[in-house]
């Protein structure tokens, strides 16, 4: 199997923080809205691991943990427009973004949009559902996602997260791709304190004989991902 790069998944974490922002249309105490002229550190870390499961046998494999720290400068803002830096490492990018999530300066990667939630208000225990097409090289790949307030007081808020993406479906194979999460956001910094993500993705193969379809082999690739606010400093 072909590994992502650690540049690559360190540019699509820092990304993601930004894409499973709640909307500020949920709660205008949710919206991305950090104070300007301040640098917030993050440390990121990811696991991965396959299996491949054929009858009796079995194959896995684990892939070594990628860990990661990135500073997120605010250097200004424009009505619901916030204009960051982000450094990792000698890699530097600028970004403008709305307060709802969304991203105005798309960099030149081949990864996901950012996702705008909708004009739905959010309450305590209730989840709500939308649809949010993806970019891929594919094509648009059409999602269901689901968002629920877990808790909520003066400082935090406690929201889960999660997307169900179909699959590439014929007789002789079945793929079905799930994104799980939580998100820990400070109400006081307008920004997330801590989120924690997984992803799994399944090919299951089929063997067509005559008149019966029946299971050869199952394929799953997991990943786990956190990312921690670890400071603020005041520029």
């Amino acid at each position: 199997m072909k590994k992502t790069t650690s540049s690559s998944r360190t540019v699509f974490s820092i990304l993601l923080f930004f894409l499973i922002l709640p909307s500020a249309h949920l709660r205008a105490q949710f919206k991305l809205e950090p104070k300007p002229l301040t640098a917030y550190s993050f440390t990121f870390s990811s696991s991965s691991a396959s299996s491949f499961v054929h009858q009796d046998f079995k194959d896995s494999d684990k892939f070594q943990a990628d860990n990661k720290t990135f500073l997120i400068d605010v250097l200004g803002r424009d009505a619901d427009k916030i204009l960051v830096q982000i450094t990792s490492g000698n890699k530097i990018m600028r970004r403008q973004i709305k307060t709802n999530g969304e991203l105005l300066s798309s960099p030149e990667l081949n990864l996901p949009p950012f996702l705008v939630f909708p004009d739905a208000p959010l309450r305590k225990g209730k989840t709500i559902a939308f649809q949010k097409s993806l970019d891929s090289k594919f094509g648009k790949i059409p999602s269901t996602w689901y968002l629920t307030l877990i808790e909520e007081d003066v400082n935090l808020a406690k929201m889960s997260f999660r997307a169900v993406l179909p699959g590439t479906n014929t007789q002789t194979i079945k793929k079905t791709y799930h994104v799980t999460g939580e998100i820990a956001f400070d109400k006081q910094e307008g920004m997330p304190q801590r989120v924690v993500w997984k992803t799994a993705y399944k090919t299951e193969f089929y063997v067509k004989e005559i008149a019966v379809v029946r299971h050869f082999a199952t394929h799953t690739f997991l990943s786990s991902h956190e990312l921690t606010m670890t400071g603020k400093i005041k520029r």
